[in-house]
């Protein structure tokens, strides 16, 4: 299968620069940087690709190892983002409903595997399978953290409403 880098690079770099911003707490160099060394990975592997495969699924693994050997490299000391600068950096976004920042603050309280599950699964439309792969965990691990997650919004969402 003929794989358009092109094509490939204008639907996915918006969705990586998010997907790097929300799962990392470099500046925006690194970040451009991790993006270069994750198109030329793509671009490098692109005869490789398995056709069985989503290519988005392909994609993203690509992406979270890049972005895991620049914690190797140069964050060894740093761990993902707390929610607090998390919350810094996306502060030049639209305001958002009570809802939405209640379900905001949610997402980001939860630890980094169940956050990714949430991510990938709600907001790029990954099955559990693709998630599995992506993460390397078992699909029955992602489903079960679905379902604590869901148990848990739903209790807390609860709470704050009573």
């Amino acid at each position: 299968m003929k794989i358009d880098i092109e094509q490939i690079r204008s639907n996915y770099l918006t969705k990586f620069r998010v997907y790097i911003k929300l799962h990392s707490n470099f500046d925006q160099d690194t970040i451009e940087d991790i993006l270069q060394d994750t198109w030329i990975k793509i671009y490098n592997g692109a005869e490789k690709f398995n056709t069985r495969y989503k290519i988005s699924t392909w994609l993203y693994s690509i992406l979270r190892n890049t972005i895991t050997d620049y914690y190797r490299r140069y964050e060894r000391s740093k761990d993902f983002k707390s929610c607090y600068e998390l919350e810094e950096s996306i502060s030049n976004e639209i305001i958002l409903s009570d809802e939405r920042e209640f379900i905001r603050n949610f997402i980001n309280q939860l630890d980094i595997i169940k956050r990714e599950v949430c991510y990938l699964y709600y907001y790029d439309g990954f099955k559990c399978r693709e998630i599995a792969t992506i993460l390397k965990i078992p699909c029955g691990t992602v489903k079960y953290k679905l379902s604590e997650i869901r148990k848990q919004l739903r209790k807390e969402y609860q709470n704050e409403i009573t």
